[in-house]
């Protein structure tokens, strides 16, 4: 088990204290499963979170083609003030 201290504001605290009280009743342990319970959700949140973007990585974006194949013309035929 590992000890996290950390800051919240006193609406958010209360409003977690209410709600893991609701889900797991006032037991001893009770914050410390909500709190774990809320960790993990977020940790798989964040592997779908990167599956997804290289699931779109390995599809690949199609990119439109170049109208240019020197960077001089760019600038043909613009005039600069």
């Amino acid at each position: 088990m590992e000890t996290i201290t950390i800051n919240v504001s006193e609406e958010i605290a209360e409003e977690f204290r209410k709600k893991a009280e609701e889900k797991f009743g006032k037991k001893k342990g009770y914050l410390s499963k909500a709190v774990s319970e809320a960790f993990m959700e977020w940790l798989n949140k964040q592997d779908d979170l990167i599956e997804n973007a290289l699931a779109i990585i390995e599809k690949g974006i199609k990119a439109p083609q170049l109208r240019y194949s020197k960077r001089s013309e760019l600038y043909e035929g613009s005039h600069r003030y």
